[in-house]
């Protein structure tokens, strides 16, 4: 298991946020905002530039955290509100449809076959028969992702239909395509009052990636935290994972408008100890 950060949590200035996840001893990153920019609309030409200063640093991308599909349903344009899209503000489906060529070709540039994606803004309840109409809006773009040896790792989002682990694993039965999966985030599935191990037990099968965020509740309102100082589970997430042997990445995502080199070293080096704990018990 290899532990990551979304780069823009240390900083949206590129060169001040590689430099301090190279300092505290960390290889991989997730992209997500660089230069206030966010991925999606990078021109190729700029993607290369950046993906060749990560080389000549030895940092590796593990993912694109790209905002695909958080925009609305066909129909609900009017219907809802919209959330934090890192910068990137379109929100009709088939504006996002045509983005999904020019995200192959970045991913492709920066070397990673993951690609995140969401489940539009959440405007009524999730039923079985709104994950139904979710299902028939993404499968279109899963042949390319498949032609392409791709991956689109959908995550549960708490301002989309798809909030829990609960709900990603059935909207993955429905769409049973062996280019889809779970990125699960269990801080996000915690918000929305699923258990870490319910989450983990409805994925467990489709894990694609995994992001790591944590937050505490007083009196009912929520404050994010480093990872591990807050109410989530990390230790049982980790551990179950493991008896998966899953092998990917563990993002960091602070949300907190920016982590310190001293706290992402700090979280890092409990992170790294934590699998590394977890990795010796499987070895014997």
């Amino acid at each position: 298991m290899k532990i990551a950060v979304i780069l823009d949590e240390v900083s949206t200035n590129f060169e001040k946020a590689v430099n301090v996840v190279k300092d505290v001893g960390m290889n991989y990153v997730e992209l997500r905002i660089l230069d206030d920019k966010n991925v999606a609309q990078l021109r190729l030409k700029e993607a290369k530039e950046y993906s060749d200063i990560l080389k000549k640093l030895g940092l590796k991308v593990c993912s694109i955290a790209s905002p695909l599909f958080k925009c609305f349903l066909p129909g609900e344009e009017k219907k809802g509100e919209v959330g934090d899209q890192f910068g990137f503000t379109i929100n009709d489906y088939n504006s996002h449809l045509n983005l999904v060529d020019h995200l192959l070709e970045i991913a492709e540039i920066f070397e990673t076959d993951t690609i995140r994606a969401f489940t539009f803004w959440k405007v009524e309840e999730t039923t079985d028969e709104k994950l139904i109409e979710i299902s028939r809006k993404i499968e279109p773009v899963l042949d390319k992702f498949e032609k392409k040896s791709f991956r689109m790792a959908i995550e549960n989002e708490p301002s989309c239909y798809v909030q829990t682990g609960r709900q990603l694993g059935k909207l993955l039965m429905i769409l049973d395509h062996p280019s889809v999966g779970a990125l699960w985030d269990p801080g996000n599935a915690k918000l929305c009052d699923e258990s870490e191990k319910e989450g983990f037990e409805s994925v467990k099968d489709r894990i694609f990636h995994v992001h790591i965020k944590d937050f505490t509740l007083d009196e009912g309102t929520v404050k994010f935290v480093p990872p591990g100082k807050g109410i989530v589970n990390f230790e049982d997430a980790v551990a179950s994972l493991f008896k998966i042997g899953y092998d990917g990445f563990i993002s960091f995502e602070f949300i907190l408008g920016g982590v310190e080199r001293e706290e992402l070293k700090e979280s890092f080096r409990k992170f790294k100890a934590l699998v590394e704990k977890f990795e010796k018990i499987r070895r014997y």
